[in-house]
């Protein structure tokens, strides 16, 4: 059991029949309550498969993830428009290193070198959206 600030990740015991052989198979899978065991959430009464997934439901849900991921579209969105040709710099530059994973602080760099103000790796995720 994890204990955070406002929640608990309970790890919870589901019996699930299999009809073709007539017994009884337990699975585990996890649900969201309050400390003093009030039940938050249980995604539609089926659990989350792992306790990493409760969390990150929890957060989506109940902490501003959706608004967040919301507003990083937006800026990567307007960053993308206003930066097309770097855009297609970019993506030729990561087209032609396919072969190894290159990481952000080296696509830092070559914005930089690029002269490109405002860029963030988390744009990365939408350049190719366009």
């Amino acid at each position: 059991m994890n204990t955070e600030q406002n929640y608990v990740v309970q790890e919870k015991q589901f019996k699930k029949l299999d009809e073709d052989f007539g017994f009884y198979e337990y699975e585990t899978r996890f649900i969201i309550c309050q400390p003093d065991g009030t039940l938050i959430d249980d995604a539609q009464g089926y659990g989350y498969k792992t306790a990493q997934a409760a969390h990150k439901a929890h957060w989506f849900k109940n902490k501003g993830g959706k608004e967040k991921i919301d507003l990083t579209k937006k800026q990567a969105n307007v960053f993308w428009k206003k930066n097309k040709k770097f855009g297609d710099e970019l993506r030729d530059y990561l087209e032609s290193n396919w072969k190894r994973e290159i990481p952000n602080k080296e696509i830092e760099e070559y914005a930089k070198e690029k002269n490109i103000i405002g860029f963030s790796p988390k744009f990365l995720e939408y350049l190719f959206r366009y």
